[in-house]
């Protein structure tokens, strides 16, 4: 039963962050009716409590910096192999505690968030994952600290080993584009198609990250 539960709530999370943070905030490929929008949101404040407005300032400069300095993803993939996962503990307890705060400047968020409210999801962003704590601990006993930590980390973690890093350095690609950005396939199921990060930064516009018959991205379905 609780892995059951933990499969349902973390592949919850992956797909409206995919939809409703990457692909409708970050980069407004689509429209999502407000009270859906809401939905996830409150969803995601649970789950994962991570400021929408940090992020998509964070993956703009991402786009705009692939790679090359100025890209924050560059410390997961460039220097010492210790290096590099003190940089993951590093997001990963960052992201958790502070909800990304310090990866982006106030410049940064002003300028490319204008358009991503500020809700009270954004103002008291720990308390929704402590109310998820309380309520794990309350049906699971102490098993639900663990549930609880894979819970609010998986995000974190999918964004940082399997697309900053892994589709950074593996996989394939079909286009010619100036950066490292990689395709890795077929874990599109779990991934909610993010693991189509090459054809994603072929066209930052487009909702679909399908480019071909064999690739399957589940949050354009």
């Amino acid at each position: 039963m609780i892995w059951i539960y933990l499969l349902l709530t973390t592949h919850i999370t992956t797909v409206f962050f995919s939809l409703y943070v990457h692909r409708y905030m970050a980069h407004q490929q689509f429209k999502i009716h407000p009270r859906l929008g809401s939905v996830m949101r409150f969803w995601l404040w649970l789950t994962d409590g991570s400021g929408v407005r940090e992020w998509v300032a964070i993956h703009h400069n991402h786009h705009k910096y692939s790679d090359g300095l100025g890209d924050p993803h560059l410390q997961f993939v460039t220097g010492p192999i210790w290096n590099r996962i003190k940089a993951i503990v590093n997001v990963i307890y960052k992201s958790i505690f502070y909800g990304y705060r310090n990866f982006a400047s106030k410049e940064e968020i002003k300028l490319y968030t204008s358009h991503v409210p500020y809700t009270w999801t954004e103002k008291y962003q720990r308390w929704g994952i402590l109310i998820l704590l309380a309520f794990n601990i309350a049906v699971f006993g102490v098993m639900g600290i663990l549930v609880w930590f894979i819970q609010i980390s998986w995000v974190t973690l999918w964004l940082t080993v399997i697309v900053a890093i892994g589709a950074h350095h593996f996989g394939y690609h079909k286009f010619n584009f100036n950066d490292n950005s990689r395709n890795l396939w077929p874990i599109a199921i779990l991934a909610c198609g993010e693991e189509l990060h090459h054809n994603h930064h072929i066209d930052p516009s487009s909702p679909n990250y399908r480019k071909s018959w064999f690739e399957f991205d589940l949050g354009w379905i």
